[in-house]
C-alpha cells in the first residue's frame, strides 16, 4: 500500500468552518475524531495500526472538505450535537475504511472475535480454516455476525443483492457446520 502522510494542522480548521464552533471546540472535536476512529479500528479491524489510522483521519478530511464546498453532514439546524455528529461521522468513515481495506483480508478466527467470542486456544485451528471461506464469505460473516447488518443491509454495502448475501451466509455456515460434525465424530482430530 502507499504511505499516506498528512499534516493534520488545518483539520482544527476545517471543523471549525464545518461544525460552525470556535478553535477549542474545533481542537477538541479533532482530538474526538482520533478517539472514535482508534476506538473503530480496534474493535473492527482488531488492531490500531498507525497507518490505519492516518488513512482515515485523511478520509475524514476529505469529507471535511467536501462538506465546506457541499453542505450535507452539518447545517447548523441539527437536532443533535456537534459531537454526536462528529461521532456519527468519524464511525462512519471509519467502519467503512475497515470494510474495504480488513473484511476481505479477515481470518476466521477474526470473524469470530468480532462476534465476541473467545477464541483463547482455538486461533491456530480457525486460522487453519481460513482457505474454506472465500473473501466474500468472510466479508457477508463480519457485517452479518460481527456488526449485525441485517442481509439487506449487508447487501447494500457491498453492492450485492440480498439474495447473493444469503447465498453467501448459508455457504460459508455450511462449510462450519460440517467441519464442525467432522470434528465431533473424531475424524478430523490432528
Amino acid at each position: 500500500m502507499q504511505q499516506v502522510n498528512y499534516d493534520f494542522d488545518f483539520a482544527t480548521e476545517l471543523m471549525s468552518k464545518v461544525f460552525m464552533v470556535s478553535g477549542n471546540t474545533a481542537r477538541d472535536a479533532w482530538n474526538m475524531v482520533d478517539k472514535v476512529v482508534r476506538i473503530c479500528l480496534n474493535k473492527h479491524a482488531g488492531r490500531e495500526y498507525e497507518d490505519d489510522v492516518v488513512r482515515v483521519k485523511g478520509l475524514i478530511v476529505k469529507r471535511l472538505v467536501d462538506e465546506i464546498e457541499h453542505p450535507s453532514y452539518f447545517n447548523g439546524g441539527e437536532k443533535c450535537s456537534v459531537q454526536t455528529c462528529i461521532v456519527v461521522m468519524s464511525r462512519e468513515i471509519t467502519l467503512n475504511y475497515v470494510r474495504n481495506a480488513h473484511y476481505a483480508k479477515s481470518s476466521i478466527s477474526d470473524v469470530f472475535k468480532a462476534m465476541n467470542v473467545d477464541v483463547a486456544g482455538a486461533q491456530y485451528y480457525l486460522d487453519a480454516l481460513d482457505e474454506m471461506f472465500s473473501p466474500s464469505q468472510k466479508c457477508v460473516l463480519r457485517l452479518i455476525y460481527g456488526e449485525g447488518c441485517s442481509v439487506d443491509q449487508a447487501a447494500g454495502m457491498l453492492g450485492v443483492s440480498s439474495g447473493e448475501v444469503r447465498s453467501l451466509q448459508w455457504q460459508a455456515l455450511e462449510r462450519l457446520q460440517e467441519r464442525w460434525q467432522a470434528l465431533k465424530n473424531g475424524s478430523e482430530l490432528q
